[in-house]
């Protein structure tokens, strides 16, 4: 028997999902309506039953008739089963601009609502923008105007980017910089993208007709459609009649999917249905909260992976970093697959980091799932990890209200809630009637989520005798080497290699350390259900598996379209035809690749060897980018650019391509950090890794150089510290110095120069005890010690230790706030000494160094005096470890 509402939903949601995708294919072409294949599809010019058309009959919103076309040439309604009952697939896809009943209504409302736009509903050329863009780019232009970059628009302090940063037309490649970083584009009014167009879209073709082979079970089918549309259409402006042009297309569709479903899933619980008058849609909301945004916020991961012992530890690390990605993945799933929800992919806005954001429909069903899935969560949290980890689920139901504007088609899109408390109208700073931006929307969903932190486990606590009653251990139990608790000798593992006295740790960490070795030798995750029955699996998680599988491994599984694959770090290439209804996506992640040691990882003690072999010291990172709580919250400027969910997916998805995927390329691109770096965990906008103290120093200003590059803007900046330490350091506490080495990067502020008196907040890097900003000072200390290190033997080393010494009594001055100068005359003093035992004229250049240096420290007029003597006493700092460890 055939379920009508089940595929009702599920055309909804692939109709909403691929509306815009005429777009793509109407750019490849010189004519966008007077084409053989435009002609062949729409005999005698019948557009008016698909869009309006102007008086004259040609045809408004020519791209719906490309998704027409779209439709048409795959027959995707018969191939999956969708066309049986109700109304053709096509018709909802194609006729959002002009809907003539309720679920084609359903996607042209999602259409609006995804991009908050502000226009004339039946002609185009009423977007506010059009005249100024087809002046700027001349006639033809929706080929001509490349995907701007969302960072260009962020305002900063009251500044937004040059405007003048795009990205290329081109596949989806994560690792490399001439697909994800932008390029400068020369306006010029004969410019036309369309042979990259027409280039991409021929992949993009050949992968459709592949996907189409193997798969008519829906499912299956969505997933890897899903991720052909990110690969090809990430590059693509969803509009590029309005400014900025810098929401990509893939966004644009996803958002609109997943709010189509939820509207539909709203409109069916209340059994309502959006009506027509006069021609007109009438929806019907009443303003009711018909939406729900939901923040699942994972706290514990700096914790949870920083809190171990030493011994063992670094076999464990790639899974344990891994796994807590695959955790997130899990719950998400477990949020979209309740019987009670039935929701896809598309309904995340975002999900990296740890945090994941999400889009349902408001109804009691809804919220009633979410509060099961919540007990069951914190139940496996608290089982498996006595509180280390915990999932914070929050929500905040909306509603969009919709407002007539000054002529009789046009709309303004508002979004409201109901259900805003006073105290929350005044943290928004919105105490009468509220009406909410997408960023006041954002924060207040998170700050419900962060708010459950305060009493997390709370029904947990209430359990007297597991809280505080102590845990019984037979005289056999183990402390386990990862993370020092006592596990039950039934409950442990011995990992010790060849060679090694016994080292034993909890299953669970067994578990983590089986799967990061999985992670070494494959290439693509398998996930499926416990239901299934597979026995074989690297790791479970709420009754998910997952199994790492090679390239030789995946032709074999069978059908089934309740497996997913998941190529790591990539996008699957054409797949075989013999993963028939298996749904094929991608997942990036940081840390990928490890330092090795012939065919094992390094173990903290290896990572901390000079190239000769020689022990020397171990430097831990923390960096994230800083104020992105407030970029996401105030970044939008409505002057510049709407708040609309498809801006905030795209913002979100360009970070998670830095820091989980193209980190790795970063990690990869030279020895250096290829062979003494370890990424222990990098998404959403932070980044961890251990490695060789040098090599960590040169690697976080290398991260922070591509970041730089990555936004093209010096003001939307990464912090970091660096904690230096001996290889046998417990890493727990080495954590703990490089958090606050991290703090006192954030805290950074200071003025630039006498010259300067603009003000450096944050954008800064912490290491070796001192603190200097990422903009002019650290490539100095870098120079001055790169100079201390090529006149070693010419200059005295003596020196090194001196600077670092008058240093210090001058920072003992200023503690007890005595004014005390001698250490400048002191200094000076030591510097002529040791420019007499310099031959000006066998080492001139060296010569030239110090006595700069001498000059320097009396009066700087860049630095200022005291500043000055900070930078060049961490470069001498610096130099001596290069110094010790080369000799």
């Amino acid at each position: 028997m055939v379920d009508s509402k089940k595929l009702e939903r599920q055309k909804i949601v692939l109709a909403a999902l691929l509306h815009d995708i005429g777009k793509f294919w109407e750019r490849c072409h010189e004519s966008s309506i007077d084409s053989k294949i435009m002609a062949d599809e729409f005999p005698n010019k019948l557009y008016n039953h698909v869009v309006p058309v102007y008086d004259n009959g040609s045809p408004k919103y020519g791209h719906a008739l490309w998704t027409q076309i779209f439709f048409n040439k795959y027959k995707l309604g018969q191939l999956l089963g969708l066309d049986d009952t109700g109304d053709f697939l096509a018709n909802i896809a194609a006729r959002h601009h002009k809907p003539t009943n309720h679920v084609e209504a359903i996607v042209s409302l999602a259409d609006k609502w995804s991009s908050s736009i502000d226009r004339a509903d039946e002609n185009e050329e009423g977007v506010g923008g059009y005249n100024e863009v087809k002046e700027k780019w001349g006639s033809g232009f929706s080929k001509k105007v490349p995907l701007q970059s969302i960072f260009d628009h962020i305002n900063i302090g009251g500044k937004t980017g040059s405007h003048e940063n795009c990205l290329r037309i081109t596949a989806l490649d994560v690792m490399h910089e001439n697909t994800i970083f932008p390029y400068k584009v020369e306006i010029t009014k004969d410019e036309n993208m369309a042979k990259a167009y027409t280039a991409l879209w021929q992949e993009f073709e050949s992968e459709i007709e592949q996907l189409c082979n193997r798969c008519n079970s829906f499912d299956p089918f969505f997933i890897s459609l899903n991720s052909i549309l990110r690969k090809y259409t990430w590059c693509i402006p969803s509009a590029t009649n309005v400014i900025p042009a810098n929401v990509s297309l893939y966004e644009h569709l996803k958002t609109t999917a997943g709010i189509a479903l939820s509207l539909y899933d709203y409109y069916d619980y209340h059994n309502k249905k959006i009506e027509f008058s006069g021609g007109i849609m009438q929806p019907y909301l009443n303003n009711e909260d018909c939406l729900l945004m939901v923040c699942i916020d994972l706290s514990g991961i700096q914790k949870f992976i920083y809190d171990i012992a030493n011994k063992g530890a670094a076999k464990s690390l790639k899974g344990r970093s891994f796994y807590l990605q695959l955790l997130m993945e899990t719950i998400v799933g477990k949020v979209l697959g309740h019987d009670d929800i039935n929701a896809y992919s598309t309904n995340v806005i975002y999900q990296s980091g740890g945090k994941a954001y999400l889009i349902l429909p408001n109804t009691k069903k809804v919220k009633d799932a979410l509060e099961n899935i919540d007990e069951e969560v914190q139940d496996y949290l608290w089982q498996n990890y006595n509180g280390r980890l915990y999932a914070a689920i929050g929500q905040m139901s909306f509603y969009y209200e919709t407002i007539k504007g000054d002529t009789k088609d046009k709309w303004t899109y508002i979004i409201k809630s109901k259900e805003i408390s006073d105290k929350e109208r005044q943290v928004i700073g919105k105490t009468s009637e509220v009406t909410l931006d997408l960023g006041d929307l954002w924060r207040l969903v998170s700050d419900r989520a962060a708010s459950k932190k305060q009493q997390k486990f709370r029904s947990k606590v209430l359990q007297f005798d597991d809280l505080f009653l102590p845990k019984a251990y037979s005289i056999d139990s183990y402390k386990c080497a990862v993370t020092g608790e006592r596990v039950s000798k039934k409950d442990v593992t011995n990992i010790a290699d060849d060679g090694e006295k016994e080292i034993w740790v909890s299953n669970t960490v067994q578990d983590q350390i089986e799967l990061g070795n999985a992670l070494k030798r494959g290439q693509y995750l398998v996930t499926f259900p416990k239901e299934l029955g597979w026995t074989n699996h690297d790791i479970a998680i709420l009754n998910n598996f997952y199994e790492v599988k090679s390239i030789s491994d995946i032709n074999k599984l069978p059908t089934n379209n309740k497996i997913i694959l998941k190529k790591l770090n990539e996008f699957q290439d054409a797949p075989s035809n013999s993963l028939k209804n298996v749904g094929i996506t991608s997942i990036f992640y940081g840390g990928n690749v490890q330092p090795k040691v012939g065919d094992k990882s390094k173990s903290f003690e290896e990572l901390a060897r000079t190239d000769s072999g020689q022990t020397t010291k171990l430097g831990i990172l923390r960096m994230d980018v800083d104020n992105l709580g407030q970029i996401f919250i105030h970044g939008f400027d409505e002057k510049v650019q709407k708040k609309s969910f498809a801006a905030y997916a795209t913002l979100s998805a360009m970070l998670e391509l830095f820091f989980c995927g193209h980190i790795n390329s970063i990690q990869q691109s030279n020895v250096l950090f290829k062979d003494n770096v370890q990424i222990l965990y990098s998404g959403g906008d932070d980044l961890f890794a251990v490695g060789r103290w040098d090599a960590i120093i040169e690697f976080a200003a290398e991260v922070r150089n591509k970041f730089a590059q990555f936004t093209a803007r010096g003001d939307i900046s990464i912090s970091g510290g660096i904690a230096i330490v001996n290889a046998k350091y417990p890493i727990s506490k080495a954590a703990e110095l490089s958090a606050e080495a991290e703090k006192a990067a954030k805290n950074f502020i200071k003025s630039n120069g006498e010259n300067d008196d603009s003000k450096v907040d944050k954008n800064a890097i912490s290491f070796f005890g001192e603190t200097i900003s990422w903009f002019k000072e650290f490539e100095f200390v870098s120079k001055i010690k790169n100079n201390f290190v090529l006149y070693d033997g010419i200059v005295n080393r003596a020196l090194l230790h001196q600077i670092q010494k008058y240093k210090k009594i001058k920072d003992i001055g200023l503690s007890n706030k005595k004014i005390d100068l001698s250490y400048q005359w002191h200094s000076a003093y030591s510097i002529t000494r040791t420019l007499e035992n310099i031959s000006k004229e066998k080492n001139e250049d060296a010569w030239i160094f110090v006595n700069d240096m001498r000059t320097n420290i009396l009066f700087n007029r860049e630095y200022g005096n005291e500043r000055y003597l900070d930078l060049i006493a961490l470069a001498a700092r610096w130099a001596e470890f290069i110094i010790k460890d080369k000799n």
